[in-house]
């Protein structure tokens, strides 16, 4: 239907945004929709024009897990740089990571986090975890090891992200 109505010229690209489309789709019953408005509008996973916040933000509002999920894994898929916006802060001061860890839970969010984030992948996680939430580090160091001997966009180790963000 989505693509008909996009044939039609009634669904445009700017409705994803204005109209938060990707989030009222962010649920396991309507995974193929999703998957359908985040491709036609990847940036819709940085902003809603309606909230003003990330899709990973507003998913973690519904205190659920698949929410939180689907959009880990979208961003994951679109933005790998950005680590799917894990450790970007809203308007409140606090990150994705964190409103996860609250309504969530500490546990069920690593283990969502590791599942999506592959160690394999080279992602210097661990960079954001000292610069963003240093105490957990232990918990993130155990899930991904190898992370530690990465070098982060500005080809720094993570000894000097430590230093540089004052937790050395």
């Amino acid at each position: 239907m989505l693509k008909r109505l996009r044939e039609s010229n009634l669904l445009c690209k700017e409705d994803i945004q204005q109209y938060n489309l990707s989030f009222c789709s962010c649920h396991p019953t309507c995974n193929a929709r999703f998957e359908y408005l985040v491709d036609l509008d990847p940036e819709a996973l940085k902003d809603c024009k309606s909230t003003g916040y990330r899709l990973l933000h507003t998913a973690v509002g519904y205190a659920v897990i698949d929410p939180f999920v689907m959009a880990l894994k979208a961003g994951m898929q679109h933005f790998p740089e950005e680590l799917a916006f894990l450790f970007h802060k809203n308007a409140d001061g606090k990150t994705s990571r964190e409103l996860a860890f609250e309504k969530i839970g500490q546990d069920q969010t690593l283990k969502v986090i590791q599942d999506h984030i592959l160690e394999a992948a080279s992602h210097p996680i661990l960079h954001r975890v000292i610069q963003n939430a240093p105490q957990y580090m232990n918990d993130f160091v155990t899930r991904y090891p190898s992370a530690v001997f990465l070098r982060d966009e500005k080809h720094r180790t993570l000894h000097h992200v430590a230093l540089s963000s004052g937790t050395a």
